[in-house]
């Protein structure tokens, strides 16, 4: 097999030209390997920005359940108002059968962390970031006064069956009446929070009422008057049954 050795170039021509091909060449290979570097990166940006627009999405979706429900809550609290109001003047009041359940909204972040634990959110544009650095620090606001109005409202739940109270045990439920009064307030207005910044981004959650029911037989007894007896027809004649076979997860 013959070997050719490389020629010395002859001139100080042939030597640039040899010298400007071989960087044409590297300057090529780079920029196809930045090409595809930049094609995956935004393949990464793109999947990971459809996952967790869904996640907002979702989210959404259970504030839009909870805020159906708001009517009801506002006649709840307006009940119980009244109620301390005869109690703290000696008035007799029917004892409260049954204060119902707060909706509970289920709300994640999973995706958003683990994407930015992963370094994908730094991939999408500046404005991208903010907004839903926004949205995700309206959800935990939301989140963070979920939990405090479910405690308050479970330590109300106290006054079912009471048919008397006492100056002090009146005083104790307006506290806890005040925190719920409070705390869903913080809700409502991280809900509405929630939601424009959505609207900034884009995201519309899906029709709350088009999908299954969401335990829909104990959150029904938040609307229906706590004095009335429990409706059990829901729970299958079962008081200890959490909704319907039909409820949504």
């Amino acid at each position: 097999m013959d070997i050719h050795k490389p020629k010395a170039a002859h001139s100080w021509r042939e030597f640039l030209t040899e010298i400007g091909t071989i960087i044409c060449g590297i300057l090529i290979a780079l920029a196809l390997e930045q090409a595809l570097e930049a094609v995956h990166e935004h393949k990464i940006a793109e999947d990971a920005r459809a996952s967790i627009r869904s996640e907002v999405r979702e989210n959404l979706y259970w504030m839009d359940i909870a805020a159906s429900r708001q009517g009801c809550v506002r006649r709840r609290l307006t009940e119980l108002t009244d109620l301390l109001a005869k109690a703290a003047d000696g008035r007799p009041f029917p004892p409260p059968q049954h204060l119902g359940l707060l909706p509970h909204m289920k709300l994640t972040n999973e995706r958003w962390q683990a994407n930015g634990q992963g370094g994908r959110t730094s991939l999408f544009a500046a404005d991208d970031q903010r907004l839903l650095g926004n949205m995700y620090f309206t959800t935990a606001d939301l989140k963070a006064a979920q939990a405090a109005r479910e405690e308050a409202w479970a330590k109300l739940m106290a006054i079912q069956g009471v048919d008397r109270l006492s100056p002090a045990a009146v005083q104790d439920f307006r506290v806890l009446l005040a925190q719920v009064r409070y705390q869903t307030y913080m809700v409502v207005l991280s809900i509405k929070r929630a939601h424009q910044w959505a609207a900034r981004l884009h995201i519309q959650a899906p029709d709350p009422m088009s999908g299954p029911r969401v335990f829909a037989g104990e959150y029904s007894e938040l609307c229906r008057s706590m004095f009335a007896k429990r409706d059990l027809s829901a729970f299958s004649r079962d008081p200890d049954m959490i909704g319907t076979p039909d409820d949504l997860p």
